[in-house]
């Protein structure tokens, strides 16, 4: 029985993260025998959310600056001040989709210590993370020991993040399909804007939320002039757009001046829109590709309404659904670590040598 632990590294947009995990590699009959399941030993996470706030989104280069000062600070406290990477069998690590700057520091970070310690690398696709995150189910109370669950496949993942909304076919594990994704703004780009027009702080999903929530318990109506529209709810395809919705909102926020009990009422209006094409569109895919599970991944799955939608859809249309914990739905770590388990738990190969040196930043990479 060998222990095998493996590092990963999380530098996308604006979250340091550092994780490691360790799991049990056996020889069964001359076969390679990896446990279901891996134990975190550290998640650590540095948000630079302040940092960003006065500019009302993620500065890359500002970004980048912050990772380069948070790895080492992140790797001591992960490994000690000896820096003991000699019980460090893999190193995962980000290279795209995200901010380029922001990206190549990981990479570079995970380059530097691949060649110091002979390490073999595992390049990770960071939507890939945010699938096997939500596939993550804690197996004691402590909540450091983890199972990937195998979902009822085929699949529908439906990823909303910051920079993505897309809808992913998977038939099985490493297999995926895109199906659909916005045509301009993701889902959280759009929260944000929206809550910058309105004047509420970055970053804005949480912001609308809370006030969305409020809107809930208001007895009054919204204006009718206030109505939202729906994006291409009705298109013919699985596509989004949440532009038009982005600019309806600041027309009407420029044209009718809002109390604070309207704010509440327009902020839920908002919520609602965007949950109504979610649903539509998630709906339909699962028809479509007769799926009978759904996974939903990234930032803005960690949105109670659109949580609850969700989750009622599937209820109501007998459909599994997978949703990570809220503390893992964010860019993080340990999704990272936990997508490069289950390639090493299936014989994916790591880069070893010059290979490592080919490993670089991809933005705009693709599932």
């Amino acid at each position: 029985m060998q222990k095998i632990r493996l590092l990963a590294i999380e530098t996308s947009c604006d979250e340091t993260g550092i994780a490691i995990i360790e799991f049990e590699k056996k020889i069964v009959k001359k076969q390679e025998v990896i446990s279901k399941e891996f134990k975190v030993i550290k998640n650590l996470l540095i948000s630079q959310i302040d940092i960003h706030k006065d500019y009302g989104g993620v500065y890359p280069n500002l970004a980048k600056r912050e990772h380069i000062k948070n790895i080492p600070i992140l790797l001591e406290q992960a490994l000690g001040k000896d820096d003991n990477f000699k019980n460090i069998n893999y190193i995962a690590v980000t290279y795209g989709p995200g901010l380029s700057p922001a990206l190549w520091t990981g990479i570079e970070a995970a380059k530097t210590i691949s060649k110091e310690y002979n390490i073999p690398v595992l390049p990770i696709n960071h939507m890939e993370g945010h699938i096997f995150s939500s596939l993550l189910t804690a197996k004691n109370k402590k909540g450091d020991i983890y199972e990937i669950i195998t979902p009822s496949l085929p699949s529908i993942a439906l990823l909303i993040s910051g920079g993505h909304t897309e809808l992913i076919y998977m038939n099985n594990f490493f297999k995926y399909k895109k199906v659909g994704h916005t045509l301009d703004d993701a889902v959280g780009e759009a929260f944000d804007k929206v809550a910058r027009s309105i004047g509420l702080s970055y970053p804005g999903g949480p912001e609308i939320s809370k006030k969305a929530e409020s809107g809930r318990r208001e007895i009054v109506a919204l204006r009718e002039e206030l109505r939202l529209p729906r994006p291409m709810l009705h298109s013919k395809d699985l596509n989004f757009s949440f532009s038009g919705l982005k600019t309806s909102v600041i027309n009407k926020i420029e044209k009718y001046k809002l109390t604070e009990e309207e704010k509440n009422l327009f902020c839920m209006e908002f919520e609602n829109a965007v949950t109504d094409v979610l649903i539509k569109k998630t709906r339909e895919a699962l028809y479509l590709y007769n799926c009978n599970s759904l996974i939903v991944g990234g930032g803005v799955s960690a949105n109670n309404h659109i949580r609850k939608s969700l989750t009622e859809m599937c209820k109501n249309d007998d459909i599994d659904i997978y949703l990570s914990d809220k503390k893992n739905s964010t860019d993080n770590a340990l999704m990272i670590a936990a997508i490069a388990f289950a390639k090493v738990s299936n014989s994916h190969p790591a880069l070893t040598g010059e290979k490592v040196e080919d490993i670089k930043a991809e933005p705009n990479l693709k599932l």
